[in-house]
């Protein structure tokens, strides 16, 4: 097939566009990255075509799609979700749409915005903060290891952990929070981690999105969760899980006066695999969802008051909410998260 004419644009993916259509399909194969394609993490994608007809965009491995289905983007740009690195296609294969390849062309990956979620598109929500965890230690400008209101790192503040430093780590494009039992039995001695945006950051209002694994255990307590100033103050947990019982995350709005609202959504093992814990923080209301679905909302006495953001990786004792650790419980277990997006309106 003869090369086309290098009329270069961006092609990616706008939420808005009609569903694919089974009659028109652009395949991109044979895609090669410097470093791998992580589906779910952000593209832009640059190529020349006379007119192409597209969708969206999926990645798997080091290879991905663009399917089509909409009016032609003549000059037109749009995002994708595909990986982190630059990628290039050797091979174009076309049904109903008249591209001949071109071996030269290249998509080059923009892993700082990523294409609205779900639940804000079609909205003026811009990325304002973000955590890609691509780096080789924990990017000090955006997190601290400390507990909340400042709670040092050595205390036990619990009385059945203590928070180290050591057991938070930034490696192949995640962050990782460990526990460890170093003795003693069940109970054990155990020390934990924690990630947070105390003296860092403040947020008043947003979407967050949180990508994570969750860990399975007896007395394993992480969570995803926003406070304020003081420890009196009101309290919005995006994901709470008890490691105990792998079929329940929690989500929670906490009033100052010590009122709550709850929703508990089930699944048949929360822990098999990376999950989305999502919140849209707005005056007067707050939505919760997990992978983009809707558990609750809530609109009576809302936070307003701006509030950091923390990860946390704890253990219980005999009094909390999820009980201690038992025999059964692991004595090294990890809380691994994907990313960290921050979504505000201008």
């Amino acid at each position: 097939m003869s090369s086309y004419a290098a009329a270069a644009l961006t092609l990616g993916l706008m939420a808005q566009f009609a569903p694919l259509a089974p009659t028109s399909a652009l395949m991109l194969g044979d895609g090669r990255t410097t470093a791998p394609v992580v589906e779910g993490k952000p593209i832009e994608v640059a190529i020349g075509f006379y007119a192409l007809d597209f969708a969206r965009v999926t990645s798997r491995d080091e290879s991905f799609d663009l399917t089509g289905g909409a009016p032609a983007l003549n000059g037109g740009s749009a995002r994708a979700s595909a990986g982190s690195s630059t990628v290039s296609f050797a091979s174009v294969s076309v049904t109903k749409t008249s591209v001949q390849p071109d071996p030269t062309t290249t998509a080059t990956v923009n892993p700082t915005t990523p294409t609205l979620p779900p639940p804000i598109s079609r909205t003026n929500y811009q990325l304002v903060w973000s955590d890609e965890f691509n780096g080789t230690s924990v990017d000090a400008s955006k997190w601290n290891k400390v507990g909340p209101w400042g709670i040092p790192v050595a205390s036990h503040w619990s009385g059945h952990f203590s928070y180290n430093t050591s057991n938070v780590s930034e490696a192949n494009g995640s962050a990782t929070i460990t526990v460890h039992n170093t003795g003693g039995g069940p109970l054990g001695t155990w020390t934990v981690g924690v990630l947070s945006t105390n003296t860092t950051k403040l947020f008043q209002y947003g979407f967050f999105e949180v990508r994570a694994k969750l860990p399975a255990g007896q007395g394993f307590w992480p969570a995803i969760w926003m406070y304020g100033s003081n420890s009196s103050d009101d309290e919005l947990d995006i994901m709470e899980f008890l490691g105990g019982d792998k079929t329940t995350v929690y989500q929670t709005m906490h009033e100052s006066s010590g009122a709550l609202e709850q929703v508990a959504p089930t699944s048949t093992d929360w822990t098999s695999g990376y999950h989305l814990f999502q919140m849209l923080w707005e005056p007067g209301q707050v939505t919760f969802y997990i992978d983009n679905v809707e558990t609750a909302s809530f609109t009576t006495n809302v936070p307003a008051e701006p509030m950091y953001l923390m990860l946390n990786f704890d253990v219980g004792g005999p009094n909390d909410w999820g009980g201690a650790p038992n025999s059964s419980t692991p004595t090294t277990v990890t809380f691994n998260v994907d990313y960290v997006r921050v979504y505000q309106q201008p």
